[in-house]
């Protein structure tokens, strides 16, 4: 696309008319994932995110009042936007891994804790105490996938929810509060 057509995208969406939007939207899919995938190391389910959140966040810019002229190409100022947000999922993401690695450590030990050490048994036994106290969904969540060692898809199934992903995200937030309630 040339610098005045993607200038002529910024301008329009502003005015409410999405077709140009669209049309960038649609070409520049394919072309991105493969991007992102050779890139960042996204798997493709990764990479369709990554596209429609940098996507998302170009649209309401543009919307909103905070691009109206452009400096660069619109698909530069996207691929920009995703590497920005890609990495700072990482960065929150190896924080979050760093403590959630000890929790799966010990939630992984729970279904054999008499096979365990003293003190390995002692925090199972707290993280299991912990997980019989959580409210729900949480504490079906957790024990479905550690106890029952079900997939994401299998526990959306069970616990009504729309897809794995939902299941999925769930699960990081049953874990923060899992976290919270151990480190008291």
């Amino acid at each position: 696309m040339t610098k005045n057509l993607d200038q002529d995208i910024v301008d329009q969406l502003k005015e409410g008319k999405e077709a140009l939007f669209r049309t960038f939207y649609l070409k520049e899919q394919e072309k991105f994932i493969a991007w992102c995938q050779k890139e960042l190391s996204l798997t493709e389910e990764e990479a369709r995110d990554a596209y429609q959140e940098a996507q998302m966040y170009l649209y309401e810019n543009i919307v909103q009042g905070r691009l109206d002229q452009l400096t660069s190409q619109l698909s530069t100022y996207l691929y920009s936007v995703a590497k920005n947000q890609v990495l700072m999922k990482f960065r929150k993401q190896n924080t979050v891994l760093k403590h959630e690695d000890r929790l799966n450590e010990h939630l992984v030990f729970l279904k054999g804790t008499e096979e365990l050490g003293s003190d390995k048994a002692a925090a199972a036994a707290q993280i299991k105490r912990e997980i019989d106290h959580m409210l729900e969904p949480c504490k079906s969540l957790l024990k479905l996938f550690y106890y029952e060692s079900l997939s994401f898809k299998d526990i959306a199934q069970r616990l009504g929810y729309k897809n794995d992903g939902v299941a999925k995200n769930q699960k990081k937030r049953c874990l923060d509060r899992l976290r919270k309630s151990t480190q008291k």
